[in-house]
């Protein structure tokens, strides 16, 4: 339910409309343009509003804190080791061609490879395995014609590889003088006390949200809609487009990206996807049902506020500039849900 309901709020590229509303102008309709309605709303008022309590344990600050030292790793030359086996990290150098010219992105002087990850196309890095570092090795490879980038995908190419050596993995040991060089804190203990810290606050804030998502599932449960077909079908159908673009954006096929984001299958999610959209409209039609009881909304003035803060945090120097990255209905519609779950939590039954 968490996924779904987040969802709705990224689906909705919404029109805003500004209207008279007691008498005060503000923002106050999400989506003007549904033809599903909510036919009873269900309480809303009184809920029971519960963020787990967060704790953090010594064993979890020290993982954080290594995670974090991990980014000021290296690799470094395993000297004895000369042979490259399949799971070895090498450092190699390549340069590759294309009816005997290099194209772009085929060449490099230096390239850190897990041999056997597959990050290569196929046949490049079994090229590698069992090569003595100092070996030059010459390839005729094939890229795959769904390759990203189409200018060489199904593509005949030869690489000429160099193995420069054999390597692993070096993280820096913790001390005070690399902490407070690298890091910024006086020394280990002010570090490992800031992380905890962090873990809490962090913590703190999903036990919120999860405690806010379960509060607006109770009233979906609760509520009654009627929803229309076509409606559903294109939510569904935008949900998966959107879905598709992000893969895309991250070089990875659809269904690579629905395992490693949403931890499905594209088969499993084409199952789930109906639900979800339903819930995105059942989720707008809530907000805005609330919305017209309570008399909320978002006036021009509270929108330029959040402009100037939004843009003092990114660095922007215009709102013009800004407006061009951030569509200025989009912002309101976030404004919106917030206004109306935070409603909701002034007016629930906390511990």
């Amino acid at each position: 339910m968490k996924k779904k309901i987040i969802f709705a709020a990224a689906l909705t590229s919404m029109a805003v409309v500004f209207s008279a509303c007691g008498g005060s102008e503000k923002y106050n309709t999400i989506d003007a343009s549904l033809e599903s309605k909510i036919t009873e709303l269900a309480q809303y008022k009184g809920l029971s509003y519960e963020p787990a309590e967060v704790t953090v344990t010594d064993e979890e600050v020290e993982e954080d804190m290594q995670m974090e030292l991990s980014w000021y790793g290296s690799y470094e030359k395993i000297p004895d080791k000369t042979v490259a086996e399949k799971g070895d990290t090498v450092n190699i150098s390549f340069k590759g061609t294309m009816n005997g010219e290099e194209f772009e992105g085929g060449t490099s002087e230096s390239y850190d490879l897990t041999l056997g990850d597959g990050e290569m196309i196929e046949g490049f890095e079994d090229a590698v395995i069992g090569k003595n570092v100092g070996d030059t090795v010459t390839v005729d490879l094939v890229f795959p014609e769904d390759y990203i980038d189409g200018e060489v995908a199904g593509q005949n190419v030869t690489f000429e590889i160099t193995l420069n050596q054999i390597e692993e993995y070096v993280e820096p040991e913790l001390t005070d003088e690399f902490v407070k060089e690298n890091l910024e804190y006086e020394n280990v203990e002010a570090f490992r006390e800031a992380t905890k810290n962090n873990l809490v606050e962090s913590g703190m804030e999903t036990a919120e949200e999860d405690a806010r998502n379960a509060m607006m599932e109770e009233i979906m449960e609760n509520s009654k809609f009627e929803l229309a077909e076509e409606e559903v079908s294109q939510y569904r159908e935008d949900m998966i487009a959107e879905y598709q673009s992000y893969a895309e954006m991250y070089g990875m096929s659809y269904g690579d990206f629905l395992e490693m984001f949403m931890g499905t299958t594209e088969e499993a999610f084409e199952e789930e996807s109906k639900g979800m959209a339903e819930d995105s409209i059942k989720t707008i039609l809530i907000y805005q049902a609330i919305i017209d009881k309570e008399n909320l909304g978002v006036t021009e003035k509270e929108y330029q506020k959040a402009v100037k803060e939004m843009m003092e945090e990114d660095e922007y120097d215009s709102v013009e500039e800004f407006e061009a990255d951030y569509d200025k209905m989009s912002i309101i519609s976030d404004m919106l849900y917030d206004k109306v779950m935070n409603f909701i939590v002034e007016n629930a039954n906390s511990k």
